[in-house]
């Protein structure tokens, strides 16, 4: 499938229960606002968003119904090289990660419900 993009996320690619993308660099820096001046992270609620935006993409209009496992590993900050990756695992689950500079930053397990 060809590249897409959204407000936060750059050249997604999604191909056979697979997703991938960059997070925009401005996008990062905006979700650090108040967040720990002069030493800014990323809050792991805007991790969390942004796994969930992307997985959205491999769920054909489904809604996000809960966000059934999440670990935080690193700490993200804004200029790193932010990617994010989702795998669909089943008709309802999809297993998350969030990439700093290469290194695991955070990992979830959401659960989507068919939208009515």
């Amino acid at each position: 499938m060809p590249s897409t993009s959204s407000e936060a996320l750059v050249d997604v690619h999604v191909d056979a229960g697979h997703a991938r993308a960059r997070v925009r660099p401005e996008r990062a820096a905006a979700a650090c606002a108040g967040h720990f001046p002069g030493d800014p992270i990323v809050p792991g609620a805007a991790l969390v968003a942004l796994m969930a935006e992307l997985a959205g993409t491999l769920c054909d209009g489904a809604e996000l119904a809960a966000i059934e496992a999440c670990t935080f590993r690193r700490r993200v900050h804004p200029d790193a090289a932010i990617v994010v990756a989702a795998e669909r695992i089943d008709a309802t689950h999809v297993e998350t990660r969030i990439e700093a500079d290469g290194a695991l930053a955070a990992a979830g397990r959401l659960r989507y419900r068919p939208i009515a």
